[in-house]
């Protein structure tokens, strides 16, 4: 088995609700409204995210709730930026933290469609293990 596949056969809710604390401890943003839908994702089993910005950082804590609600990339990323900040949406992928592999997965495909960028699914998983947090634009 590859370590992919093993990756998701390992992850349990269990595991990605202490992914989950672990990125609050880390990256902070006390936003309880902004917990509860991360939390909600993580029971329901769907992608999961966290942010590296502050609830006072609007257009992040949109795409993230959004997002944690189960509403697509495109969509999710249309509703937190309007035409004129379409230069932001770079910056805004940068301040999701992805908690399970889905996540994970589903986040480096969108940078791959809105920014032309690549990134392996290990590497954007990494972001909950650190407690750097992004600056946007």
């Amino acid at each position: 088995m590859n370590a992919h596949a093993h990756g998701y056969l390992t992850e349990t809710p269990l595991t990605v609700k202490r992914a989950l604390d672990e990125a609050v401890a880390s990256h902070g943003c006390d936003d309880s409204l902004t917990l509860r839908i991360a939390t909600e994702a993580v029971a329901s089993g769907r992608a999961a995210y966290w942010t590296r910005k502050s609830r006072h950082a609007a257009c992040a804590c949109i795409l993230l709730n959004n997002l944690n609600g189960g509403m697509s990339f495109e969509d999710a990323l249309a509703d937190a930026y309007r035409p004129h900040q379409k230069d932001w949406i770079e910056g805004g992928l940068k301040t999701l933290v992805p908690l399970n592999r889905a996540a994970a997965n589903a986040l480096a495909k969108a940078y791959a469609q809105f920014t032309g960028t690549w990134f392996e699914d290990e590497e954007l998983l990494a972001r909950a293990r650190t407690g750097r947090k992004a600056v946007v634009a």
